[in-house]
């Protein structure tokens, strides 16, 4: 058993965490798949997976970011280094929405529009098809936007916090998101127009979380599989149990936090490590293109009035065919474009943000 501490720590990358992110998008997938496919009921709550990634954020943001933040980097030299990490897939994933919702006869113009307003991260609901998402082209959208927001504020100010004051802000966090789950009976908010509030407690205290997180991180540890087996035995919580918004609430603030610190204090060697690097290459591809394909899928499938086995295996096909595309988009489209960025913004930008942006 080996452990590692000081600088080498700082600088890390949290195979785990990688994990933790794969993990994650699978059970948004299947989440979402749920609404088109009654045999795909099987995690109730995996909305909560949206929190996982704020707390995750919060600590892998804090740990890459904080030290150039202190020592002078610019509110636009961060946000521009944030934006060439996110805006590719981002953009891609309106473009699949603008796409396949055109193939099936919405209005036009409202189309436009919602591409337009969507590509410059602003939300915008409308009625495409029922409820009004905030970004009705691709709906995971939302938390991209509300990932964007929490970042300038911690840029703005967050960064140089004491712990002390994001305790306080923790708890204040924690007072709205109990108040937002007792009032809409679930935190399955933030996506739409009627539950858009909901957002802002879900990102505040999960991200402010990740960072005190990152600041207390223990000394990391290899060959010790205990934290990795309570990891795996806390995540059927969000597959089991039923919608309550106290469950909501526990699962947040109780099983979350102690999930990053013990996946914090242990590093994976060997197949481990290099499935856990796998499964967060794919996570935001995974993530971000889903929700398109999904609704493609509805289409097709659900509508072909082919027997049901059939529709099954059609949905596990679909599903098959995400995942690898999921794992094509890193070198094929994600990479080369933001490397081109990268190359475009380098004579603007300093040695130490360019090993920042390479780092996330």
């Amino acid at each position: 058993m080996s452990a590692l501490t000081g600088s080498a720590q700082q600088h890390i990358n949290y195979a785990t965490f990688d994990g933790l992110r794969g993990v994650a998008a699978v059970m948004v997938i299947i989440f979402h798949l749920a609404y088109r496919a009654e045999w795909a009921q099987v995690i109730t709550h995996g909305y909560l997976a949206v929190d996982l990634f704020f707390g995750l954020s919060g600590f892998v943001i804090a740990q890459a970011y904080s030290p150039h933040l202190q020592a002078g980097m610019s509110l636009v030299q961060f946000t521009i280094l944030r934006l060439v990490r996110l805006y590719p897939l981002y953009f891609l994933g309106q473009l699949l929405g603008l796409c396949i919702l055109a193939l099936f006869g919405h209005d036009a113009m409202l189309l436009i529009k919602a591409f337009i307003l969507g590509s410059i991260m602003i939300p915008w609901p409308i009625y495409i098809e029922n409820i009004p998402p905030i970004f009705p082209l691709n709906g995971p959208s939302w938390s991209l936007f509300f990932e964007m927001a929490i970042n300038i504020a911690f840029a703005l100010t967050v960064a140089m916090l004491s712990s002390r004051v994001l305790l306080s802000l923790l708890a204040v966090s924690a007072l709205a998101l109990v108040a937002a789950a007792m009032h809409f009976g679930s935190l399955h908010l933030g996506w739409n127009a009627y539950n858009l509030v909901g957002a802002v407690p879900r990102v505040g205290f999960s991200f402010i979380a990740g960072i005190l997180l990152f600041r207390f991180a223990p000394r990391i540890r290899t060959g010790n599989m205990v934290p990795l087996l309570v990891l795996v035995a806390l995540l059927p919580l969000l597959i089991i149990g039923p919608k309550r918004w106290w469950l909501d609430l526990a699962i947040i603030m109780l099983v979350f936090p102690p999930m990053l610190y013990l996946a914090a204090s242990w590093q994976p060697t060997g197949a481990v490590k290099t499935i856990c690097h796998e499964l967060g290459r794919i996570s935001y591809p995974l993530y971000i293109i889903h929700t398109p394909a999904l609704y493609l899928g509805e289409k097709i499938i659900s509508d072909s009035g082919i027997p049901e086995a059939w529709k099954v295996i059609a949905w596990a096909t679909l599903v098959v065919l995400i995942v690898v595309t999921s794992a094509i988009l890193p070198n094929l489209y994600d990479k080369p474009v933001r490397s081109a960025i990268e190359r475009a913004i380098k004579p603007y930008g300093s040695n130490a943000q360019s090993t920042a942006l390479k780092r996330l």
